[in-house]
This record gives structure tokens, C-alpha cells and sequence, in this order.
């Protein structure tokens, strides 16, 4: 029986080309312990990636750090989120900050996120314009 808790590979950003179409073509937000680099769909419907760069430390600590990433990730109800492909980026403070707080933060970029990629119409009615 399949894990229903892993996510599909059809989710996942894979392949190098989707990760230069995100990071070329997308914009970023940030916060204290996670970056979230995003941008449209490169292949119809949105996908994920979970990264942890070296400066965070050896692969021990990497390896915390995405599991993490993807259990904040998967208690958020992940693709429901936003309909951008995301690579989610861990920063050095995510190993030692409070679970708690990281999930905290994590969906409020979420909402940041969401904020951004509202058609400019939408914005425009909610402040009266």
C-alpha cells in the first residue's frame, strides 16, 4: 500500500529546468528561518521543492532542516495553498527555532504569497479604488 503521506512525484519539482524557470523567471519572500522562491506553473499544475543550501551545515542537519520543510509543508494541506510552483528554502534559523514557530511563519508567507498573486482587480475593490 502506498504512503498517503509522501508526496506524489507528479507534486514534486525535479528536473533542472523547472528550478531555473522559478528562480529566473519568480519572486521570492522571506522570512526569519524560510525563503519561499515562487512563480506561475511550469507544467500546468503547481509543484514543490524543498531545499536546504550548505551554509546550514552538515547533512544531518540539512536532512532536519527539509524534513521539517515538508511536515510544515504537509499540515499546511500543501498544494491547496497557492497555485504557484514554490522551492522552499530553509535559512540556518529553521534547525534550532521552535517547530511551532516555524509552522507559524511558514503560513503566514503563505498569505503573503497568496496576497501577491491576487488580480490587481480584486486588490483594487478591497481598498476602495
Amino acid at each position: 500500500m502506498p504512503d498517503l503521506s509522501c508526496l506524489p512525484k507528479s507534486s514534486r519539482i525535479i528536473l533542472k529546468r523547472q528550478f531555473e524557470h522559478i528562480f529566473s523567471w519568480g519572486n521570492r519572500i522571506e522570512g526569519n528561518s524560510i525563503r519561499i522562491q515562487f512563480c506561475s506553473p511550469y507544467s500546468g499544475h503547481p509543484k514543490v521543492a524543498f531545499v536546504a543550501p550548505r551554509r546550514i551545515g552538515n547533512a544531518v542537519k540539512r536532512n532536519l532542516a527539509k524534513r521539517r520543510l515538508r511536515e510544515i509543508y504537509r499540515l499546511a494541506q500543501g498544494g491547496a495553498m497557492t497555485p504557484s510552483d514554490m522551492v522552499i528554502i530553509a535559512k540556518a534559523p529553521l534547525i534550532t527555532a521552535p517547530f511551532i514557530s516555524a509552522q507559524d511563519q511558514f503560513v503566514e508567507l503563505i498569505a503573503r504569497l497568496q496576497k501577491k498573486n491576487r488580480p490587481n482587480d480584486q486588490i483594487s475593490r478591497h481598498h476602495g479604488n
